[in-house]
């Protein structure tokens, strides 16, 4: 409940007479948005600095968000050029048994020429 900075009145529901509150009562939530429109809150009580307070609260987490997204970022750039470089090496590995595998095949076929063409 807000803090009224000036006096207030109010008829409670399935009441008859109405309920005065002075300057520094706390105002009933229902009854809050009215004093609001009767200017009996100043600034600070009607929670713009609450929300101004969340806003910033929420524009840091947003920022720490996106830093940790590019940290992310950079990490999976990394291991996709380790990745790739792996691949290439894979490659290179498989070319090279290629060789060895043509070089054992023909060792065979001389082997059983007898060296003889």
């Amino acid at each position: 409940m807000a803090i009224l900075v000036k006096a207030f009145s109010y008829v409670p529901k399935g009441q008859f007479h109405p309920v005065v509150l002075k300057a520094g009562e706390k105002c009933p939530k229902e009854y809050e948005e009215i004093a609001r429109k009767w200017g009996c809150f100043t600034p600070d009580t009607d929670g713009t600095e609450a929300t101004k307070a969340e806003l910033e609260a929420v524009k840091a987490e947003l920022e720490a968000a996106k830093e940790e997204a590019e940290t992310t970022k950079a990490e999976l750039e990394a291991v996709k050029a380790e990745l790739e470089a792996a691949k290439e090496e894979a490659e290179t590995t498989k070319a090279e048994l290629e060789a060895v595998k043509a070089e054992l095949e023909a060792a065979k076929t001389a082997g059983k020429d007898g060296g003889k063409k």
